[in-house]
């Protein structure tokens, strides 16, 4: 497991030219993530191309994103300090949790993980589930009169 830095939900002023760039961690269809240094700290900085957004259409995808990791604190998730922007870019600056992302660590299992480590992240997901707020009200109503995710 990785080591996780704790850091304030939201730190004082941040702007984009006060972090300094120490690494790049990963690259996706839609930008990167480097490992980003403000003051005495270390983040993990998510940038994300507008334009590449909008010719996407992942406008919706993208904010959708922002306002989950903005409602959820967990030890379990990667926590969103803050969000920024520029003329090409949105940026979550997110706690740096170093040890890759969950989907990497399975991919590169040469075979399936112990029963003991499944029963471990299906806990992680449902704790986070428990934490989550509930859905938005246009989702389905089922018969019994309860909102359904969709």
């Amino acid at each position: 497991m990785g080591t996780r830095l704790m850091v304030q939900r939201r730190p004082s002023q941040v702007d984009v030219k006060d972090l300094q760039t120490i690494a790049t961690l990963g690259v996706g269809a839609f930008g990167k993530v480097t490992l980003v240094k403000h003051r005495q700290a270390l983040y993990a900085l998510k940038s994300i191309r507008k334009g590449h957004v909008v010719s996407t259409n992942m406008l919706r995808h993208v904010t959708r994103e922002r306002e989950a990791m903005k409602q959820l604190s967990s030890p379990f998730t990667v926590n969103l300090v803050a969000t920024l922007q520029d003329r090409d870019n949105v940026y979550m600056l997110l706690e740096r949790v170093m040890g890759g992302e969950f989907f990497t660590l399975l991919h590169n299992l040469e075979e399936a993980p112990s029963e003991k480590h499944v029963r471990f992240y299906a806990a992680c997901v449902i704790e986070v589930r428990a934490r989550a707020p509930p859905p938005p009200s246009r989702g389905r109503v089922c018969a019994c009169g309860t909102q359904a995710w969709r």
